[in-house]
């Protein structure tokens, strides 16, 4: 009887391995041997048990690993359609664009058709009165009207350019020089706005290779969108800097004016997207249309109320830019030039 109550003080700890030692056949001993039997059947049922456990367990691991499988491919395939949605709305968003571009090509080629031949007309009519006329006052007069009848003929190419856009006539330009004549053309009118424009330049100058006239359009149009944003004194900054290591030239236009939110600046080159009452919503998109094919690109930051800076990158060629004396030989022709001036309604 102790050793039967020292054993089951055992097997209450746990011990399943213990046997008591029989050595009669009366009742005690028949106690202790049904003892041994219930230990037995007791350590068989532990370890069916623990079997059952672990076969449980990794059937939820199994299934725990299944369940987690089928997770990462719901998330891949989630990822896969809203791909696809950002493609199908970015296809329709293309779509609807090139479909108002489209009409506004076909409009502008109408347009530009009908403006050239009256300007041929008119051309060749002052071609024939102009040498009639000895009073220099008049002819003085006369050559202006042909330098603006051939930046009408400059306008109607370009409308046509919009329509079926050709590849940039590149040939050694001045950048001092260009960024020079294009400040001239809205000095005045920054001039009546109370902007002051101020130039930071980094020397030396050099010659990069572009196409003038579209390099000239795109800066303008930079140009006027910074006046535009400026309500009353401020100042508009024109900063370029050389990067010999990229081979290329950056040209910042920093204005001090209201600045953009953050969804209005991710849409700067939607076309016809615009916050102006009055604008067409083609500026910047014609800007970087303009210096894409030139194989730069354009950079756009803005917090509003704290003034929007437009960056351009232009592939340069690191040479020296000519004297004085010399720019004279890659300068624009003299009506062109002329006509710099009068280019304001190339406007956004």
């Amino acid at each position: 009887m102790e050793e039967l109550s020292a054993a089951s003080r055992e097997i209450a700890g746990g011990r399943l391995d213990l046997q008591v030692g029989v050595t009669s056949r009366d009742e005690i001993g028949e106690l202790a041997a049904s003892f041994n039997l219930m230990v037995q059947r007791l350590r068989q049922s532990r370890e069916e048990i623990e079997q059952w456990n672990r076969t449980l367990e990794r059937r939820v691991e199994e299934r725990t690993e299944s369940l987690q499988q089928a997770r990462r491919e719901l998330e891949a395939v989630n990822e896969q359609l809203v791909l696809a949605m950002n493609r199908i709305r970015d296809t329709q968003s293309q779509m609807i664009q090139a479909e108002k571009l489209a009409a506004v090509g076909q409009m502008a080629s109408t347009l530009a058709h009908e403006i050239n031949n009256p300007l041929a007309g008119i051309r060749a009519a002052l071609e024939v009165v102009v040498p009639e006329i000895r009073d220099s006052s008049y002819t003085d007069v006369l050559q202006q009207i042909l330098k603006e009848v051939d930046r009408l003929g400059r306008t109607t190419s370009r409308l046509l350019g919009f329509a079926r856009p050709s590849a940039p006539q590149k040939s050694p330009s001045s950048l001092e020089q260009l960024i020079e004549s294009t400040r001239l053309l809205v000095a005045e009118q920054a001039k009546r706005r109370g902007v002051e424009i101020v130039l930071d330049l980094e020397p030396p100058d050099r010659l990069i290779l572009i196409d003038r006239q579209l390099t000239t359009q795109a800066l303008l149009n930079v140009l006027l969108n910074g006046l535009q944003a400026i309500e009353g004194h401020g100042t508009l900054t024109v900063r370029t800097r050389w990067l010999a290591e990229q081979d290329a030239v950056s040209i910042t236009i920093a204005d001090t004016g209201c600045g953009m939110t953050p969804e209005v600046l991710e849409q700067i080159f939607t076309p016809f997207f615009t916050t102006k009452s009055q604008g067409t919503g083609l500026g910047l998109y014609v800007v970087k249309d303009i210096v894409e094919r030139q194989s730069g690109r354009v950079m756009v930051s803005s917090k509003p109320g704290e003034g929007t800076e437009v960056t351009i990158f232009l592939p340069a060629r690191q040479q020296a830019a000519p004297r004085a004396d010399e720019r004279e030989q890659i300068r624009e022709p003299d009506a062109a030039r002329g006509n710099r001036s009068h280019e304001r309604a190339d406007r956004t």
